[in-house]
């Protein structure tokens, strides 16, 4: 019952019936109405909440709809992507493996040739061999080229010693900055031949100036041996003249004893220079280690 129904006064007499009968009526609609009333004011506020409750609930779906239809967008460009990367990935993985078929083939014929290409140089280091074997020279020309420093380098090849450097340097080299050959360069034979030649050379030149000089320490030797004569004839007598039939000039006692300093001091000078001349043959002695190359009964 509403608290807001009218309160029934306590009746001091008793009403006529028909009148209580009213009143109760009235009361009773009173009631009824103030029920009603209260009923469609609750009605009307649950249809309002509801009615919110339902818009609330339709917004939300209606973001959840949207939310959903974006990542399903996104979610079918990403299938797109996928598929289309797969698509790729395929076409690759066909080229990539038209590709491995080409070189598996490639692989197995050059396998095939490699195994023909071992079997030909297999038989020309064969070959090689042989062939090698047969080139080279008899044991004693190759002992008797390591006692003159020349060593068998390989097939149409000599190495040589620090003794023909040393050769090559002094008569062959023509450059004056050139530093020549070191221990660690090597002559080959045509350069060899150069060298000889170079070096016949210097001999056959060496040989004419000793030839030279001999000559003139022997006319020196006679003028020596004719003016001693004279001196040991005269030696008594002070000789103001001297009149050699040979030379036919006239050389005061006091000259004559210097002539004889003279002569001895040019002997030990021709003497000096002809070793210094034959530097064909010093060149070997000069040097340390180093050997005769044409003194065949050195030892090696």
């Amino acid at each position: 019952m509403s608290q807001d129904a009218p309160e029934i006064e306590p009746m001091q007499s008793d009403p006529p019936p028909g009148t209580a009968i009213q009143i109760a009526a009235d009361l009773l609609m009173t009631l009824v109405s103030n029920e009603r009333e209260e009923a469609k004011q609750e009605s009307e506020m649950r249809l309002l909440q509801v009615k919110t409750y339902f818009q609330d609930y339709k917004r939300s779906a209606r973001e959840r709809r949207e939310a959903d239809a974006q990542n399903l967008a996104s979610a079918q460009r990403q299938i797109q992507d996928l598929e289309r990367r797969l698509s790729e990935l395929q076409n690759l993985k066909r080229a990539d493996e038209a590709m491995l078929r080409d070189l598996s083939g490639q692989l197995q014929s050059l396998q095939q040739e490699r195994m023909y290409l071992h079997s030909e140089l297999s038989s020309l280091n064969a070959q090689s061999r042989v062939s090698h074997n047969s080139s080279l020279p008899p044991a004693d020309v190759i002992s008797d080229l390591a006692r003159y420093g020349i060593m068998y380098y390989g097939q149409d090849a000599l190495s040589f010693g620090e003794q023909w450097l040393h050769l090559w340097n002094q008569y062959v080299s023509e450059e004056p900055n050139d530093p020549g050959l070191s221990s660690d360069d090597r002559i080959t034979p045509k350069e060899l031949l150069i060298l000889l030649q170079n070096f016949l050379g210097q001999v056959q030149k060496d040989k004419n100036t000793i030839e030279s000089q001999s000559q003139i320490i022997a006319k020196l030797e006679r003028e020596h041996a004719y003016l001693l004569s004279l001196c040991n004839n005269d030696q008594k007598q002070q000789v103001q003249q001297v009149r050699p039939s040979a030379v036919n000039v006239r050389v005061p006692v006091n000259q004559v004893s210097n002539s004889y300093a003279y002569n001895d001091t040019q002997g030990a000078q021709d003497t000096q220079m002809t070793g210094v001349t034959s530097d064909a043959s010093a060149i070997f002695y000069n040097s340390p280690g180093a050997q005769m190359p044409f003194d065949s009964t050195h030892p090696s």
